[in-house]
């Protein structure tokens, strides 16, 4: 087989699940020794590039070992590696196979590697089967092979073939009692079955021997969840996240029963009290207060965040809560100002303001964010497909005509979409072209998986599957009582399906829980058949009572959100060559600076004490010295309470370096006052005080007057 690889272009990593290859041969159980490998000048030479994380220089030596020696299996297992990690998934399948063809039978470890290497590729071509046959192989080659067991017990369970992956994560826990993997999969296994007690007991062992061992903790978290203990499960949720889990977040923002939500809600706040200077409580408690549609607790609890780190994600968050109440005119506020902060972040900006444009109904503008989203991301499908949108619910001739070469563009680009799709069809129907329209239903209706049950429910609507249709779409609603996306989508459906009073009815469920999208309501083409109808212009009467009630509630809660224009708070100048918010109005704050070595001083105090910090708009972060910190820490202006972590930072030469994460207690900048702000501790003693955009964000517009030597800041509304 002809090998070159020479026109790839290799990345400097390699999966997980590839293990670095060892020149030395491997000794297994009984001291077997494993047959030399091959001592050609080629072949050594690619190997000591492998292993030195030069994977051009090896595919050289591999290409030039394998035009010499073609049967070298060694030298294919190499090969192998770096296609994978390259992302050649059909080629390093060839090439383990080649290597599995020649390396000889004696050579266990490397046999064993590229059978659980192949496996996991198979994993990723979702061919469960093969990597069952290829871990089964591995195990062959060393029966104690912890990892190839555990791979394959978890894809058993996958299959629900229990009493299989019981039996491989028992054998694990045979070779290792103490194996926390092992037990950490039995658990999960139990849990799969709901033997809540089981799982417990093998993720309380597993807590036992590695006390910092997230996953415990959390997969105990799911058992507590079956149980409906609900204290218990926040509390190893909070543990898991502490332990920086990755799953655990997730689950607590996202995949809670409702009934949980404010148990998990007082346990965050009881957390937040005791490690006040972490922003994830605070953030997550703001998701979780998302989806229990309490839009005003969510931004209560954003911008706590947003004190204790100046993110623009927050401002993001509080935009879309803005947008889910109806109040455009704040969200983009917010959403501009997030932008200001972070540039670079346009498509999102983009994105945020054409949800603002469309839920004001202003189709002019819509259509030009639309054009901004496109000319930002020319490349992505989605890009198109919002434009697609936009153009097919304006309802005109013309408009409706450019939609489709939209979804055609998109399609092109992203063509397993199965919504855009799904409009495709609906544009195709809609122009008389019912043939064409049933067979891109037919397509969506065979590509949809169990959890992508609204495409499938309209596709299968428009066939005439009713009872199929609403089985899927109410499936939804039934999982979460408070979704009111879930019961717009199967009103959409009955709607479509002509069942005009079981539109109406989950409408109004909708609406009680908190949708107030009224003009999406009033432009949505599923209900073009209920638009005659009194309730349809109750629904909207009421949306827009709600969407009022709303905003006296927010002007209540946070009027400060509600005293500065739109337009001109969220106005960006370029000043100094760094993007920075303009100045909405006069009286604002003005901070004297100097000019030294060409940078800009300004005076500071930090925890009471007076420091000199340099006044930089393009930086994002705010950096101390080791001198100032352990003065600081001499002088009690800093306590060992306040060291909270470590953080990476970039110096001015480009070189990335870890330094210690303090948490600044008060920062006053000419009279403003920021509490807890996080600062990083550089290793150069001589490294200047920087003052970035983690103060700069939470002070408020800010604009540099060189004539009076002042910077001029006015706080944020």
């Amino acid at each position: 087989m002809a090998f070159n690889l020479q026109s790839m272009k290799f990345r400097r990593w390699l999966p997980a699940a590839v293990v670095v290859l060892a020149l030395a041969p491997a000794v297994f159980a009984g001291s077997k020794k494993e047959p030399e490998q091959p001592d050609s000048y080629n072949y050594r030479r690619g190997v000591e590039a492998y292993d030195e994380g030069d994977r051009d220089l090896a595919t050289q030596y591999l290409n030039k070992e394998l035009s010499d020696n073609a049967k070298n299996g060694y030298a294919w297992l190499y090969a192998a590696s770096i296609s994978e990690g390259n992302g050649e998934l059909a080629d390093a399948v060839k090439f383990y196979g080649n290597a599995l063809k020649y390396i000889p039978k004696g050579a266990n470890s490397m046999r064993r590697q590229a059978y659980s290497n192949r496996a996991s590729l198979y994993v990723q071509l979702k061919d469960t089967l093969r990597a069952i046959d290829d871990l089964t192989q591995a195990l062959k080659e060393n029966k104690e092979d912890i990892d190839a067991l555990a791979q394959r017990g978890h894809l058993y369970r996958l299959m629900k073939h229990y009493d299989r992956a019981e039996a491989d994560f028992r054998a694990i826990l045979a070779f290792d009692d103490l194996s926390v993997q092992g037990l950490n999969a039995l658990g999960r296994l139990y849990n799969d079955q709901t033997r809540w007690d089981d799982a417990i007991a093998q993720f309380d062992r597993a807590a036992t021997l590695a006390a910092k061992n997230s996953a415990a903790y959390s997969y105990r978290a799911d058992s507590y969840i079956g149980k409906k203990e609900w204290a218990k499960a926040a509390d190893d949720l909070i543990k898991a996240t502490e332990l920086q889990d990755q799953y655990a977040p997730y689950q607590i923002s996202k995949d809670l029963p409702n009934d949980m939500k404010p148990v998990m809600l007082t346990k965050l706040k009881v957390t937040a009290k005791k490690d006040g200077a972490n922003v994830i409580w605070p953030f997550l408690a703001s998701a979780i207060n998302v989806g229990l549609n309490n839009y005003p607790e969510a931004v209560s609890f954003l911008k706590d965040s947003y004190k204790i780190e100046a993110e623009p994600a927050f401002l993001n968050g509080i935009a879309d809560c803005y947008i889910r109440m109806g109040l455009f005119d704040r969200a983009e506020v917010f959403a501009r100002r997030a932008y200001a902060m972070d540039p670079e972040s346009r498509g999102d900006y983009y994105r945020y303001m054409l949800r603002v444009a469309q839920g004001e109904d202003d189709l002019a503008r819509s259509l030009a964010f639309c054009d901004s989203i496109i000319e930002n991301a020319p490349d992505e499908g989605d890009s198109y497909f919002s434009r697609a949108f936009v153009e097919f619910e304006a309802g005109s001739d013309s408009l409706r005509a450019a939609a489709l070469e939209d979804l055609d563009m998109g399609l092109t680009l992203s063509p397993d979409d199965k919504h855009a799709m799904l409009w495709k069809g609906d544009w195709l129907r809609l122009a008389g072209r019912d043939n064409e329209a049933r067979e891109l239903y037919r397509t969506v209706v065979d590509r949809a998986n169990p959890d992508d049950s609204t495409s499938y429910a309209y596709a299968a609507s428009s066939l005439g599957m009713a009872d199929e249709a609403l089985r899927h779409v109410l499936k939804d609603v039934e999982k979460d009582s408070l979704d009111y996306g879930a019961m717009y989508n199967a009103a959409c459906i009955y709607s479509r399906l002509g069942r005009a009073d079981d539109a109406f009815r989950l409408l109004d469920k909708a609406v009680d829980k908190g949708f107030v999208s009224a003009a999406h309501f009033g432009r949505d083409h599923d209900f073009e058949p209920l638009r005659d109808r009194t309730e349809f212009k109750a629904l909207l009467d009421r949306m827009n009572t709600r969407i009022e009630a709303n905003r006296q509630e927010m002007m209540r809660r946070f009027p400060e959100d509600f005293e500065a224009d739109s337009l001109s708070v969220a106005e960006i100048v370029v000043v100094e060559d760094s993007v920075v918010p303009a100045m909405a109005s006069t009286g604002a704050y003005e901070v004297p600076f100097t000019r030294k070595n060409g940078v800009t001083e300004v005076q500071c105090r930090i925890n009471d004490l007076p420091l000199y910090f340099v006044f930089d708009t393009g930086a994002s972060d705010v950096t101390i010295s080791q001198t100032e910190a352990s003065f600081m820490m001499k002088n009690n202006y800093l306590s060992p309470k306040d060291v909270v972590g470590s953080q990476a930072y970039m110096d001015a030469n480009g070189n990335v370096s870890v330094g210690t994460l303090v948490n600044l207690r008060q920062v006053n900048f000419g009279g403003l006052v920021l509490d807890n702000v996080r600062a990083t501790v550089v290793a150069n003693q001589r490294a200047p005080l920087l003052l970035g955009q983690s103060v700069l964000g939470r002070l408020g517009t800010v604009k540099i007057d060189n004539s009076s030597r002042m910077i001029l800041i006015t706080p944020i509304r």
